[in-house]
């Protein structure tokens, strides 16, 4: 896992992660940990992109919530360690965002990686995102990309524009 190719959200979440599962008294961070981090960012970027992709975002954080709650506790308070799951999403996560071109993981790829796993995380949120609107999922935020992305030129512009004007 190479963290420096991680966006700061993305960072912020996987820490977020495992402090709950230190929290809760897991042995492991699972995807679950790490999809109820992405929950519950202070935008709930996650949730809306659910939202935008046609799902239901309720259904997806209330069976997170119950998969965490299953999972059984450890006590003596040692660090929990990355579970096998979790790196395979970490790694899948950086290579599709490689393949696609970005030199970033971002929170969106993480999220779209733990709904490709074959795992109780993925099938929780394939149940809350319709087959169909994953691909919506990936429209949505590519529309929230380009709005971005325009935003940022029309800026870019306008300092241009008052650079050349200081200038003369």
């Amino acid at each position: 896992m190479d963290f420096e190719r991680y966006t700061e959200r993305a960072r912020a979440a996987v820490q977020s992660a495992q402090t709950s599962a230190l929290a809760r008294g897991h042995p492991q961070i699972l995807p679950e940990h790490l999809v109820k981090a992405m929950f519950a960012d202070r935008d709930r970027l996650a949730l809306n992109l659910i939202r935008a992709a046609g799902g239901n975002p309720e259904l997806a954080h209330s069976s997170i919530d119950k998969l965490l709650d299953s999972h059984p506790k450890s006590t003596g308070g040692s660090q929990p360690g990355l579970s096998q799951d979790l790196a395979r999403l970490f790694q899948m996560a950086e290579e599709d965002a490689k393949s696609a071109g970005d030199d970033y993981v971002t929170v969106e790829r993480l999220l779209l990686s733990a709904t490709k796993m074959k795992n109780k995380a993925a099938d929780a949120l394939n149940a809350a995102i319709k087959q169909e609107a994953h691909q919506g999922l990936i429209a949505a935020r590519c529309a929230a990309l380009v709005d971005e992305f325009t935003a940022l030129m029309v800026a870019v512009q306008d300092l241009l524009a008052a650079n050349r004007d200081s200038a003369e």
